[in-house]
């Protein structure tokens, strides 16, 4: 049985965010991209965490574009006091990867 190397499975292209990308261009990303994640990044291009689907939905509500062409709407969770207008990554990311 061949074994499986990691450069065989892996993305050479890594899209990632500044840690001060709105929270709606993350969602952008995820769509348009068709990925679960994105790593944010700090000035000197570290990773310093992970914007993923699954962070996003513990604090928004994600309402995806109707079929007629509109664009996805974000609503903040009741529990939450995020203001998704403004937020960034930094502060829905998974830290420390």
């Amino acid at each position: 049985m061949p074994q499986w190397q990691v450069r065989n499975v892996m993305s050479t292209d890594v899209i990632t965010a500044p840690a001060d990308t709105p929270i709606v261009q993350i969602v952008d990303m995820l769509i348009e991209f068709q990925i679960s994640g994105v790593p944010i990044v700090n000035e000197f291009d570290v990773v310093i965490g992970v914007v993923s689907w699954t962070d996003l939905h513990a604090k928004l509500e994600i309402v995806r574009p109707d079929r007629a062409g509109g664009r996805t709407r974000i609503r903040r969770r009741r529990r939450t006091r995020l203001r998704w207008s403004s937020a960034t990554a930094v502060e829905v990311m998974s830290g420390s990867p």
